[in-house]
């Protein structure tokens, strides 16, 4: 992410930014942008709810999206069906 980021590559990045989760370089970046855009911080604003909400999922919900192991992948790169 560069300075002169677009507001789509700002916004793709609130989501790790509201959590906490984003590289340092890349929260200066995205700093400097919230400073002059409104609706960037409008979006943020709709996203500051996020770190509660992920709180309140329950571990077991979350391990049952988690796959035990990667499925095995073909030759052709695609996923091997039945596997």
């Amino acid at each position: 992410m560069s300075r002169g980021s677009s507001c789509g590559e700002i916004r793709s990045a609130l989501g790790v930014y509201v959590v906490g989760a984003i590289d340092p370089a890349d929260r200066a970046v995205v700093d400097s942008h919230l400073a002059w855009c409104i609706r960037c911080r409008e979006e943020l604003a709709g996203l500051a709810a996020l770190p509660g909400r992920l709180a309140s999922v329950p571990v077991a919900d979350v391990t049952m999206l988690v796959p035990d192991e990667d499925p095995p992948i073909s030759p052709d790169g695609g996923y091997l069906p039945g596997a």
